[in-house]
């Protein structure tokens, strides 16, 4: 459209320049005398012509630059009207980007926050399994131990039952050097409890030797005040 605007501005130059030409040299030259009048009657049409062509010729320049002008004002209108369409959809485009951009980062974030709530739920239930499991443990040792600590008695009370039933004489007789000393354990069994002289039960056989003898059944008669305390009332020979 410049190529168009320049040659079109070139010609009207031209035009111009040629009819400055033309009015300078109607301007210049001589008055024609009275031989040459008839001369130059004859040239009036020739002239005439020369002269409409001129103005024809520059009406058309002028034709032209209005063409001109009005081609480089419709170009400069479209130009700014394109500009303008450029400068809109870019706003829009980055309208339209900054709204994507702030759903992404919402639903990033809300990802994020279902992503920690559901962490911290498994990590409760974790610790909630874990608390209830413990206590079910423990509660289980703790009943499983009472349930063999009853289980030991229990066994114990047979076994100390049977024992007493199998084992345990009605009455014992210790041999010592100065005489023999003889105990009626059914009568001491019916009077005192078995713990007075069983330090463990079941009650056990006792190892009885001169020491513990003293010791237990003279200081028990002593404490008591019944059974016999001297030498003789004991060993019998």
């Amino acid at each position: 459209m410049q190529k168009h605007f320049f040659k079109s501005a070139l010609v009207f130059a031209c035009l111009t320049a040629l009819v400055a030409c033309s009015s300078e040299e109607r301007q210049e030259a001589p008055a024609p005398d009275a031989g040459q009048s008839q001369k130059a009657t004859d040239q009036v049409a020739p002239a005439t012509a020369a002269d409409q062509a001129v103005a024809e010729a520059k009406k058309a320049g002028e034709h032209i630059g209005a063409a001109a002008e009005k081609s480089v004002e419709a170009a400069e209108e479209a130009a700014a009207t394109a500009g303008q369409q450029v400068k809109e959809t870019a706003g829009q485009v980055k309208e339209s980007t900054s709204a994507m951009v702030d759903q992404a980062q919402q639903k990033t974030a809300e990802v994020v926050d279902e992503g920690r709530a559901a962490l911290d739920s498994a990590v409760q239930e974790g610790k909630q399994l874990a608390s209830e499991s413990k206590e079910a443990t423990e509660e289980t040792l703790t009943e499983a131990k009472q349930a063999a600590e009853e289980a030991v008695q229990e066994g114990a009370k047979t076994t100390g039952a049977i024992a007493t039933q199998v084992a345990a004489p009605e009455v014992l007789t210790y041999e010592a050097m100065n005489g023999n000393v003889t105990f009626d354990h059914s009568m001491h069994s019916k009077a005192l409890s078995c713990a007075k002289c069983h330090e463990v039960m079941p009650p056990q056989k006792i190892a009885i030797d001169k020491t513990i003898a003293h010791q237990l059944c003279t200081g028990c008669h002593r404490e008591m005040g019944a059974g016999p305390t001297a030498c003789n009332e004991c060993h019998i020979k």
